[in-house]
């Protein structure tokens, strides 16, 4: 049986640019894309893959987007959009949307759209296209019905993500899934028996191999099958392993075998972008009894081997397949048929955007710690090429309270982070600054002061959430963490700087007395500890006058020291803040 080079898609004048500058955008999609941290690491889905994939591309092809939950949007609740403009069109990025989902979602997504708006779905086929005006699909099944409605974008695979590392003396042949229990859909059983058959008739010589390996799945995810009595541990539907133990298990296999029916069968060209040689069964001409595992305008987008089955033994031509093993040409015939000419395809339906006010790529994070702010940090990370520091730390802080931000993504992002940095610079205290600025910018009190306030044992946990958010990142990263001592001129003369914002943060009681009870009035603090320090009283009642202890308190310090008549004018400049006191009143009309 042939190799068969890749005949499609062929690309007609395709360019390269912001195709879809001044396009807004509004995504629709799994909800797991926008309540769990989008992130390669956590693709679960095609709607997870997809999701990541066609958002990114979109926005680096010039689009703005913004990033709904399709369980919102049922509902007719959209608390990750924003309401300043309407969008130039929707797209579903939901498999069977128009089965899945009743008529009130696409009303209540039109509704968010500008008159002419269109609503778009990504699909792996053509059928039933019901509420949607076009169809993006992979594959055409119905090639004369609802021409009009849709178009075929194919599949994508990033080719930075997917490598080929082929290892020199070792032939590694991959298995699909076992899937299905009829032998009509799948044949994995058959093909790993043939392949264990045959495991010494192999013609490793003729390709420079020394060993062979059989790779099929198990309980315990991809295992090596060397014997007969191996069988036995395959495993129907196996636990799925992570995208990038998937990633690394692909770059260094050599031949991928089809072993049974695909809706779509996107691993075929993630596997050809890693360099393996994928091999198809098919059906001879005309058998209505087995399956096509692999659509036939699939299987075209990709350098393939194809071999005959029947409803009879299969049996793969092991030794003829060693032929075609071409790991650099099946990459580079392959490698073009990345998520951005899918997104090139789709932007070609979309006409002309509302024009600049589109919105940013760069949108500014608000840091309210909600569903936008996370959609908002999300969309900024993933339309970045090469993610910059700032956009992780984004991402991170956005994300870190939340309960699906758990440590492998932790541990993950934080990698990502530490590879963006100088080498020379340590991620936990980089990050930790990021969040120092934050909490600096929404409470207005300057990084010198929290990070004062932190030493000295204060509490930054407040009412505000997206503070109280912050200071439980902050607490995680005090690498110190014990209370240390902070010299009396240095916290005075931070007090004295920043008696306002102090005031209006709720530290101001704690900066005057750290180590006190932190229930004690302001009051009873200045009498106490700073009932002559007049220093600190004329800067309180000059900055914060709104405060009536501090004015009582200075009266009555400076006429216990006999300076009547400096109390008595103080008293006077009091009632012009607090006219209705009683004692300032008698003590202003005193006369000296």
């Amino acid at each position: 049986m042939p190799f068969v080079s890749r005949s499609f898609p062929v690309e007609e004048g395709s360019s390269s640019g912001k195709l879809a500058q001044g396009l807004r955008l509004l995504i629709i999609t799994d909800p797991r894309c926008v309540n769990e941290p989008l992130h390669p690491n956590r693709f679960d889905s095609w709607g997870t893959v997809y999701g990541y994939f066609i958002i990114r591309s979109l926005q680096q092809h010039g689009a703005y987007v913004e990033i709904e939950s399709i369980d919102e949007a049922v509902i007719d609740t959209f608390p990750r959009i924003g309401n300043d403009a309407p969008f130039d069109h929707a797209i579903f990025i939901v498999n069977r949307v128009s089965d899945l989902y009743p008529p009130e979602l696409f009303v209540n997504v039109r509704k968010k759209l500008r008159p002419g708006g269109k609503l778009f779905s990504l699909d792996d086929h053509d059928k039933n296209i019901v509420h949607e005006d076009m169809r993006f699909c992979a594959t055409i099944t119905s090639p004369n019905s609802d021409v009009d409605k849709k178009k075929q974008v194919f599949w994508g695979a990033d080719s930075d993500i997917f490598y080929s590392d082929k290892d020199e003396d070792t032939l590694r042949i991959l298995l699909d899934t076992w899937h299905f229990e009829e032998r009509k859909w799948d044949r994995t059983r058959e093909i790993l028996q043939s392949a264990i058959d045959n495991v010494e008739l192999f013609d490793l010589e003729k390709i420079g191999k020394k060993n062979i390996e059989i790779i099929a799945w198990g309980s315990t995810g991809p295992e090596i099958f060397s014997c007969d009595d191996d069988i036995e541990r395959l495993v129907r539907i196996p636990a799925r392993i992570r995208f990038d133990d998937m990633v690394d298990l692909l770059s260094s296999t050599d031949i991928f075998m089809v072993t049974h029916s695909e809706s779509m069968g996107l691993t075929i060209l993630e596997a050809a972008v890693s360099g393996c040689l994928v091999a198809i069964p098919t059906p001879l001409e005309g058998d209505r009894e087995i399956g096509h595992f692999i659509k036939r305008d699939l299987a075209s987008t990709i350098p393939h081997f194809e071999y005959s089955m029947n409803e009879g033994k299969v049996d793969p031509p092991w030794n003829e397949m060693l032929e075609h093993i071409d790991s650099k040409a099946i990459r580079k015939d392959s490698i073009d048929l990345d998520w951005s000419s899918v997104a090139r395809r789709m932007i070609g339906e979309f006409g002309r955007g509302s024009g600049p006010s589109a919105g940013s790529a760069d949108e500014r994070i608000e840091y309210s710690f909600d569903d936008r702010s996370r959609m908002v940090a999300t969309k900024n990370l993933i339309s970045e090429s090469n993610p910059s520091p700032e956009s992780i730390s984004n991402f991170i802080m956005n994300w870190y309270n939340n309960p699906n931000f758990d440590s492998d993504t932790k541990a993950t992002f934080f990698n990502m982070l530490e590879k963006s940095l100088d080498s020379k610079l340590d991620p936990d205290s980089w990050f930790r600054n990021r969040c120092l600025q934050q909490y600096s910018i929404i409470s207005g009190l300057p990084v010198e002061v929290i990070v004062t306030i932190e030493r000295l044992g204060g509490d930054l946990d407040k009412p505000d959430r997206r503070l109280n958010l912050i200071s439980k990142i902050l607490s995680d990263f005090d690498t110190k963490g014990a209370v240390l001592d902070v010299g009396e001129g240095d916290r005075r003369k931070i007090l004295l700087e920043n008696l306002e914002i102090l005031s209006e943060n709720d530290f101001l009681h704690f900066m005057l007395d750290p180590e006190g009870d932190a229930n004690r009035s302001l009051g009873r603090i200045l009498e106490e500890i700073y009932l002559q320090d007049f220093e600190i009283l004329e800067a309180i009642i000059t900055r914060i006058p709104h405060q009536m202890d501090p004015w009582k308190i200075m009266i009555r310090g400076h006429w216990n020291l006999g300076n009547h008549q400096l109390a008595i004018s103080i008293a006077n400049e009091a009632l012009k803040h607090h006219p209705e006191d009683s004692w300032i009143q008698e003590i202003a009309n005193r006369g000296v």
